[in-house]
């Protein structure tokens, strides 16, 4: 419930006084702020805790588990528990390529 109430707190919840500078990673802003990454802490928050309560009720239905013992083999889930391993390397990694290919392209296009 909890989770549910921080994912659509910034729906109603919104003040100038958080279109600053230094108040703008909070979520509760009227005007985002010129960013191409930015991602706010609410509403996230809210689907993170929203993701450790569904991840706690699969893990404690019995059902669920017969479910995961026979997807662990499964080639595209172990490739999803590879990337979620290893998600920073993967994020490090495809930032300076997909920004080499942006400036080759701006370059070739310009």
């Amino acid at each position: 419930i909890i989770g549910a109430l921080l994912l659509v707190a910034p729906i109603f919840v919104s003040s100038p006084n958080f279109d600053t500078r230094w108040l703008a990673w909070v979520g509760f802003f009227q005007t985002p702020p010129p960013s191409n990454d930015f991602v706010p802490v609410f509403p996230w928050v809210g689907l993170t805790l929203i993701g450790l309560v569904a991840t706690r009720f699969v893990q404690i239905n019995p059902n669920f588990i017969h479910l995961n013992c026979q997807l662990e083999n499964n080639l595209f889930i172990r490739g999803l528990n590879w990337c979620g391993r290893y998600s920073l390397s993967i994020y490090l990694v495809h930032q300076p390529i997909l920004l080499a290919i942006v400036l080759l392209v701006a370059k070739i296009t310009a």
